[in-house]
């Protein structure tokens, strides 16, 4: 359902959506969620020339494991959750681009990158009446090995070697505190989440060699340029969770939850760093329907994935992608007497800009897609 579960929430995934929803829950229960296949490709219009760099990543990983249960009017949830994975090893060749003297001649790349996000937290919630009320506490661990090389040899004789790498240890905890109003078909959910770091860890340096041939028998010079090791502050946006539900009857529900994220700055984190970064206040949205047609259930939404960063500026360096993301989902689960087993997928399209091309001020227009298969089971306990 694309995500539209602030206002649905009844299972252990309430403790990321919104904790107050466990409140409504009849039973336990323990869900265990995968992503049986993800791929990723991302492209770079005419980043040297004419010539398109094409970014690939793909992979399998778990992403959920979580349990609710329920004594009274009281209601707790446990969740281990995956929320970013990521796997990319490109190698980019291009030669002979052009003959025009002082442009790129030849150009070579390799950029590999690995990490995940996880967080685990538990969750309680209690239901007066129509009225649900819940919070959730979290611990996460973010780590992220990036290394990139490039090698350019200009025509004329010149040549620029590149070597800029990072590496990202953080952890820290985060709460979310929700409401959940439930009337006889319509539910009404809200949720904030916030996040703040316990240990930052961000270091990482570029090493770059500057060779230009002299002409004429004239003296060549030699230039070697190294930046200090830095560190500085993970952003950690607030999340604000608006959900409504239409429970129609016979086995259709219909959701819709709109997502703002605060905007955030590393400005004041450090008088050096590696990049300035700055996050915008940015709106999300996401449609699901569920229909029952039992014992098959079939679910399908659409959602927008909207970037934080701002739009690129061609008079600035080494500036994050600006990417907006749409996309929708399609699943389909099999409910038996105790249990659900489902799959689903996920369709994604992003447009935007980026600078690929480290310490270059040309920008790129950017077409990326992304493909994901997932699974799901859940039973009662």
């Amino acid at each position: 359902m694309a995500g539209a579960y602030t206002a649905l929430a009844e299972d252990s995934s309430g403790c990321y959506f919104n904790p107050s929803g466990l409140s409504f829950s009849k039973e336990k229960e323990l869900s265990i969620s995968g992503q049986a296949f993800y791929q990723k490709e991302t492209v770079f219009k005419e980043a040297i020339i004419d010539q398109d760099f094409i970014e690939t990543s793909s992979g399998m990983y778990p992403n959920f494991i979580g349990a609710s249960f329920k004594s009274g009017g009281i209601s707790t949830c446990l969740s281990l959750i995956n929320l970013d994975y990521q796997d990319f090893n490109q190698n980019d060749r291009f030669e002979n681009v052009t003959d025009q003297n002082g442009a790129v001649r030849d150009f070579y790349r390799t950029h590999q990158e690995n990490g995940y996000y996880l967080m685990g937290g538990i969750g309680g919630a209690y239901r007066m009446g129509i009225l649900g009320i819940g919070a959730s506490g979290f611990l996460y661990r973010r780590s992220i090995q990036s290394s990139n090389h490039q090698f350019v040899v200009f025509n004329g004789g010149s040549t620029l070697v590149q070597d800029a790498k990072y590496t990202t240890n953080n952890h820290g905890y985060g709460m979310s505190i929700g409401l959940m109003l439930r009337f006889s078909k319509i539910s009404i959910g809200f949720s904030t989440r916030k996040m703040a770091s316990l240990s930052d860890k961000t270091l990482g340096y570029v090493d770059r060699v500057t060779y230009i041939e002299a002409a004429d028998g004239g003296e060549n010079s030699f230039e070697q340029l190294k930046s200090s090791d830095v560190s500085f502050d993970e952003l950690n946006p607030v999340t604000h969770r608006l959900g409504l539900a239409w429970l129609e009857g016979q086995g259709t529900t219909w959701s819709v939850d709109f997502l703002f994220h605060e905007g955030k700055d590393n400005f004041d984190s450090v008088d050096e760093a590696i990049e300035k970064v700055i996050l915008m206040n940015t709106m999300n949205f996401s449609i699901g329907v569920e229909m029952v047609m039992s014992p098959m259930v079939f679910r399908t939404g659409f959602f927008s994935n909207l970037t934080m960063f701002p739009a690129v500026d061609p008079e600035v360096l080494n500036q994050r992608p600006h990417v907006d993301y749409f996309g929708m989902t399609l699943g389909v689960a099999f409910r038996g007497n105790k249990s659900e087993n489902s799959i689903g997928l996920l369709f994604q399209k992003g447009e935007g800009e980026a600078q690929i091309i480290s310490n270059a001020r040309s920008v790129q227009d950017v077409e990326s897609h992304v493909i994901i298969a997932s699974w799901n089971t859940q039973y009662s306990l």
